[in-house]
C-alpha cells in the first residue's frame, strides 16, 4: 500500500498538478487511509507537497497514528 500511495503522489506532483488539485489529492489520500488502510504510510517526497505537512487533515491522520513524512 505504501508503494501505491508513494508512486501516485510522485506521479501527480511530477506532472505539475495545480495547487487546488494537490489539496484535493491530499484529501482523497487521507480519506483512503482512514477508510481502510490504517497501516498505510503516506510518504510525500515532492517539495511542492511540503506546504501540506501542517494541513489539518494530515495532522488528524498523524494523531490517529498514521506516519506522514515530508
Amino acid at each position: 500500500m505504501k508503494k501505491i500511495i508513494e508512486s501516485y503522489l510522485v506521479f501527480k506532483t511530477v506532472k505539475g498538478i495545480e495547487k487546488g488539485l494537490r489539496r484535493s489529492l491530499v484529501i482523497r489520500l487521507y480519506n483512503g487511509i482512514v477508510s481502510g488502510f490504517r497501516m498505510a504510510e503516506a510518504v510525500v517526497k515532492d517539495t511542492s507537497f511540503s506546504e501540506w505537512i501542517n494541513d489539518p487533515l494530515l495532522c488528524l491522520a498523524r494523531s490517529k497514528g498514521i506516519p506522514i513524512k515530508a
